[in-house]
């Protein structure tokens, strides 16, 4: 999670942008970077290996998510900080049927003759570049209690987007050979269905996040939303309303069906609002002299993400050990002074979800 103080080492998985943990020294560069790939039924190897790798069946919806931000800025008085934002993320969920069907004709595994797939896919994403304004404010501090809220906005201007579905069937005829019917509705600037060049275009739009930290003693209560009012506006995006089938097949050297779909329908261009994908987070620490323990919950786009987590103190170094039961993510965070690093994983050699992230705090005086 982004929290502009590197040292923090903020909680959580999913790149949050959180405006109530902006520090406020002036002549001071933040920066920090993230990376995020998780799904359900993949291995990362099989995903960048043309699904030549390990399946992992998980009855019902299978989610993948994809988030990358880099962000670097400062605090300005009397103004809030005040920065640039890369973004690029995508949230997929297909079913069980879907992604076995794709498994077993990529590597050649024989199907069970007769066998009905329901065929669906959803996919929301967009990859953006934004300057960023934020700050927060103490409204209460009496008794041992603080509240304070956090605002941020951005303006942004995207270079790809993506949002649409595919929804059919597909019947095995043998062992080696199906027959499909689907349609889609598919917004995009690149499309990853079929091979279709098209003349990319882009969007300008806005987006905003609240958090809101409220704390009694050494208990700590956070929430926060990002992109709860976030909108691109695309003036001639590509689109296409389709039906696919299965008439125009193509088979290998050994008799298995190849997917070449034929095609019917509109490609064209449209106007489109496209509204990004909320994100929430809630979580509750608990502070001693050296030691954080702290749980939470991340949501985005149907999908929880609860996580558990300690950090401690030792000397200048400050060290995060986290794990998240959705996907099976466990890591650490090593801070030390103004620098952190941090890698969490759900495995080794066949690992499905990763999270690499850095950055650093740089005073020029």
């Amino acid at each position: 999670m982004i929290s502009l103080i590197p040292a923090t080492l903020s909680a959580g998985f999913l790149s949050f942008f959180n405006p109530a943990n902006i520090e406020k020294q002036p002549q001071t560069l933040y920066t920090n970077t993230q990376f995020l790939l998780l799904n359900d039924a993949f291995s990362l190897k099989a995903l960048f290996n043309d699904f030549e790798g390990k399946y992992f069946y998980k009855k019902g919806k299978n989610n993948a998510i994809g988030d990358a931000r880099f962000d670097i800025g400062t605090y300005i008085d009397s103004v809030g900080y005040l920065g640039y934002a890369y973004r690029k993320e995508a949230v997929i969920d297909t079913t069980s049927d879907t992604v076995k069907l794709i498994y077993k004709t990529h590597n050649k595994q024989h199907l069970k003759t007769g066998k009905r797939y329901n065929l669906s896919i959803a996919i929301k994403g967009f990859e953006t570049h934004s300057i960023v304004w934020a700050n927060q404010f103490n409204l209460y501090h009496q008794h041992e209690w603080h509240l304070n809220i956090g605002v941020g906005a951005a303006m942004l201007y995207a270079t790809n987007g993506q949002k649409g579905y595919v929804k059919g069937y597909a019947k095995a005829k043998s062992d080696h050979n199906y027959d499909f019917m689907a349609h889609a509705l598919y917004n995009y600037n690149e499309n990853y269905l079929y091979d279709y060049d098209v003349s990319k275009t882009t969007a300008f739009g806005y987006t905003t996040h609240i958090a809101c930290q409220i704390a009694y003693q050494n208990m700590t209560l956070l929430i926060l939303g990002n992109d709860v009012w976030g909108k691109l506006y695309w003036k001639n995006i590509p689109y296409s309303n389709i039906n696919m089938s299965s008439g125009n097949k193509t088979y290998d050297d050994n008799g298995y069906v190849k997917y070449s779909p034929s095609i019917s329908g509109v490609e064209n261009n449209r106007k489109l609002i496209q509204k990004l994908i909320q994100k929430w987070k809630i979580e509750v620490k608990y502070t001693t002299n050296k030691n954080i323990f702290y749980a939470g919950d991340e949501h985005i786009y149907g999908v929880n993400i609860p996580y558990v987590g300690y950090k401690t103190m030792y000397g200048q170094w400050l060290v995060n050990y986290s794990y998240e039961s959705r996907f099976g993510m466990m890591g650490i965070d090593i801070g030390y002074k103004d620098y952190y690093i941090g890698v969490h994983a759900n495995g080794l050699k066949n690992a499905s979800a990763i999270q690499v992230n850095f950055g650093l705090k740089y005073r020029f005086k």
